[in-house]
């Protein structure tokens, strides 16, 4: 019961099963207790840990931002690169979260620095679609395109169809907007394949449906571009590719 080890990954589990006060009750039990052993690894994951409360639960991005920083000074002290990369990226997330584009650029600049040096390609793929969001909220589309297409590339190398479906349909929405219409359709085309493939290697139907409740955006932004250029006959297609991934009982 009053094991920090085991405090930090039962409040992991409350924050994935909605409990953000009871993660945060226990993150904070952890904190105390690791500080008392010593051990800065553990204390900066359960920084961390607390940081995504703040974050994704919470929307404090000021608490956030302390305990990611508490968490990189710890992971900086250890020589951690990977996760001293990891920290820097969500210090990124927040500034990006603010419309600070500035900060968040440097710091999604320096968390590839760093995830290069570890050699963890899916991170370094997203850390370069994070930089592309924020050329894209600069209002620069074509610079966020070069970025986009960056992340991809990394993604295609290793086989990582998810950072892949990632880079597609950021590059479809930012295509969108340039009023390339022709080059957004295909990539989101190839997003829906993404999608679609990783969708039909999951065993469960839980799993599948959980899934495609996450990864939906892709179907939702081709479809209204579809609409919006009145193709209709194309629009129906991808409203049918959609239902399909959902395997709903009722239909």
């Amino acid at each position: 019961r009053d094991d920090p080890y085991a405090q930090n990954g039962l409040g992991l589990a409350c924050r994935l099963s909605g409990q953000p006060e009871r993660a945060m009750s226990l993150f904070t039990q952890s904190l105390v207790g690791l500080r008392a052993r010593r051990d800065r690894r553990a204390e900066a994951s359960a920084l961390s840990n607390i940081a995504a409360v703040h974050l994704l639960d919470w929307n404090d991005t000021g608490e956030a931002r302390r305990n990611l920083e508490l968490a990189a000074a710890a992971q900086e002290e250890l020589g951690d690169l990977h996760g001293l990369g990891i920290s820097w990226n969500n210090l990124g997330y927040c500034s990006f979260r603010d419309g600070d584009w500035n900060t968040a650029e440097a710091a999604y600049a320096r968390a590839i620095e760093l995830i290069q040096s570890t050699g963890d390609d899916a991170m370094e793929s997203r850390g370069w679609l994070n930089l592309a969001l924020v050329r894209e909220g600069r209002g620069d589309n074509s610079g966020a395109l070069s970025l986009c297409e960056r992340a991809k590339g990394v993604a295609e190398a290793t086989g990582d169809r998810v950072n892949q479906e990632r880079s597609n349909a950021a590059m479809g929405r930012i295509s969108a907007a340039l009023r390339q219409f022709a080059r957004a359709e295909a990539h989101y085309e190839e997003a829906l394949r993404c999608i679609e493939a990783t969708r039909g290697e999951l065993r469960l139907d839980e799993m599948r449906d959980s899934y495609f409740a996450v990864a939906q955006d892709p179907f939702v932004d081709y479809l209204s571009l579809l609409a919006e250029r009145g193709n209709a006959a194309r629009a129906i297609s991808v409203a049918e590719r959609a239902k399909a991934q959902t395997f709903l009982r009722l239909l």
